[in-house]
């Protein structure tokens, strides 16, 4: 009998994320898993539960980008080689898309008993990691600003009208400041002035699936974009 942690956001993705879990933990019933669940309320939550060992075979993890990053930093504190399964409920969902996992818990069901585990990449910044993209400059705290009641009324339009707002509301680009990024790697070393780089693992950031096309998060590297 395997033991699965299952930690979900409830709220995530207009409320969806509750219903596939309770539709997921009825079909691994049937199989007599051993199920803890655990649901995060606040920020931490997720690192908390996902670090805190109980005996679990894997975790499994419903909710949005934002939930993953949390779990995804609990395994890594653990230092715990845990197998995490996404089943994504969230407003944009990047990792999870860009590795095609599936979104149907009854399809999720089934890749959970084949059981077949894929190894990947992941980046650090300073004692934070991430599997999908570190990012800084003109727009990325757009991620952060979107209020919780927009996301669920609008999904990810919702980010792009707050993309369009503080780009045309505040004489945007008059108060953004050129960053000077030193570089240094195999591929290039050096001093580039920009206003936002992006830092991948996977292809899909901000909902956009191809935005570091050549990005893959098995291959050892992480894709950098400077704008």
């Amino acid at each position: 009998m395997k033991k699965v942690k299952i930690i979900a956001n409830p709220n995530s993705g207009r409320g969806a994320a509750l219903g596939k879990i309770l539709e997921l933990i009825e079909l691994m019933s049937r199989d007599e898993y051993e199920i803890e669940l655990f649901f995060t309320h606040k920020e931490g939550d997720g690192i908390k539960f996902s670090e805190n060992y109980s005996g679990e075979d894997f975790i499994i993890c419903s909710g949005g980008d934002g939930t993953v990053n949390e779990v995804v930093n609990g395994i890594y504190l653990s230092k715990r080689d845990t197998p995490l399964a996404i089943l994504q409920s969230g407003t944009v969902n990047d990792f999870a898309n860009a590795q095609g996992l599936p979104t149907n818990p009854l399809k999720f069901y089934k890749m959970i008993k084949n059981f077949n585990i894929k190894t990947i990449d992941i980046g650090l910044a300073g004692d934070r990691a991430f599997i999908n993209v570190a990012a800084g400059g003109m727009l990325t705290e757009i991620a952060y600003t979107v209020s919780a009641e927009k996301k669920a009324s609008l999904g990810d339009m919702a980010y792009y009208l707050e993309g369009v707002r503080e780009l045309f509301g505040k004489k945007f680009f008059k108060y953004q400041k050129v960053v000077n990024f030193n570089i240094e790697s195999d591929e290039f070393t050096g001093s580039v002035e920009g206003l936002l780089f992006l830092i991948t693992n996977s292809t899909s950031v901000g909902g956009f699936k191809n935005m570091a096309p050549l990005a893959d998060v098995s291959d050892g590297y992480l894709d950098v974009l400077i704008f």
